[in-house]
C-alpha cells in the first residue's frame, strides 16, 4: 500500500497521553495502529499470556490492558457511525440540487389537487458483495475430537441441474460469499424447485451435524430484548434484513 499522507497524532489511552508521527492509510483494525516505531520510542514490554503492554514514561510506569469484546464492538459501532456521517456530509456538499419525481395527479376530498410522489427504491434487493467485516468475536466449528472428516459423494443430477448449480456457485464466488478449498470434508448439494420457478440450492449438511462440538448458550430473556425496543414504534426493511442476516 502506497503512504502519500503523514500526519502528527495526538492520542490518549486512559491516563497515558502521547503523540506520534503516522502514516495515513485506510483500514478496518482500529482508529490508530501503534506499530513497531511507537514500541522502540517508549521500550514497551508485552506479556503473551495478558497481552497487556508496559513502558514508563517519565518517570511514570503505564500498562495498557487489552479491549473486552463489549469494547471492541461498542468502538467499531462509533467507528462506522463516523464514517457514515463523514460520507453522507461529502454526499450532501457533491449534490448541487436535488429531483422531485412526480407519478401522478389526483383531487382530495376538498376539491383540491393533490400530488401522489413516486416511491423510490430505498434498499437493494441484492445483498452486497462480500463478506461482513471482523468484529471483535470470531466462531468457528470445532468438531468432536478423532472423529473421521465425512467425504461424501455428489448427488446425481441432469444436465440442466448441473449447469444451475455451477451458475449459483461461481455467482458466489464472484461475489466472495465463498471461496475454494483444499478441504478433505465434502457433503452433497441439491437443487429443490422453488414457488417463483428458480432453484434453491440445499446443502445435506447432516454428517458433519453429527461429528461438531454443541456449544451451548443462554438463550436472551424476552423482557430484555423489549426493553432494548423502548421507543421505537416504526420499523423498515433494513431493520429485518440486516437482524435476519
Amino acid at each position: 500500500m502506497r503512504v502519500n499522507k503523514k500526519a502528527i497524532i495526538k492520542f490518549s489511552i486512559g491516563k497515558y497521553q502521547d503523540e506520534i508521527f503516522c502514516d495515513v492509510v485506510p483500514m478496518q483494525a482500529c482508529h490508530l495502529l501503534l506499530g513497531r516505531p511507537w514500541q522502540f520510542d517508549v521500550d514497551a514490554q508485552h506479556r503473551g499470556r495478558t497481552n497487556k503492554y508496559s513502558f514508563v514514561v517519565k518517570g511514570k510506569k503505564y500498562i495498557l490492558n487489552p479491549l473486552t469484546p463489549y469494547q471492541v464492538s461498542e468502538d467499531y459501532r462509533v467507528m462506522r457511525e463516523l464514517r457514515e456521517k463523514y460520507q453522507r456530509e461529502e454526499k450532501r456538499k457533491s449534490e448541487k440540487e436535488t429531483l422531485l419525481v412526480i407519478s401522478g395527479e389526483g383531487t382530495s376530498q376538498d376539491g383540491s389537487k393533490k400530488y401522489l410522489l413516486a416511491k423510490p427504491t430505498l434498499f437493494s434487493e441484492e445483498m452486497p458483495d462480500g463478506l461482513p467485516p471482523l468484529r471483535g468475536i470470531e466462531h468457528q466449528i470445532d468438531f468432536v475430537p478423532g472423529s473421521q472428516i465425512p467425504n461424501k459423494p455428489a448427488y446425481r443430477s441432469n444436465p440442466e441441474e448441473t449447469k444451475e448449480l455451477q451458475r449459483q456457485v461461481d455467482e458466489l464466488l464472484k461475489k466472495g460469499l465463498v471461496k475454494e478449498s483444499l478441504s478433505p470434508c465434502a457433503v452433497p448439494v441439491i437443487l429443490v424447485p422453488k414457488k417463483d420457478g428458480t432453484w434453491k440450492m440445499c446443502i445435506d449438511c447432516r454428517a458433519v451435524n453429527k461429528i461438531t462440538v454443541k456449544y451451548r448458550h443462554p438463550i436472551l430473556t424476552l423482557d430484555d430484548m423489549l426493553d432494548e425496543l423502548c421507543g421505537s414504534n416504526v420499523f423498515s426493511n433494513i431493520d429485518l434484513r440486516s437482524g435476519y442476516h
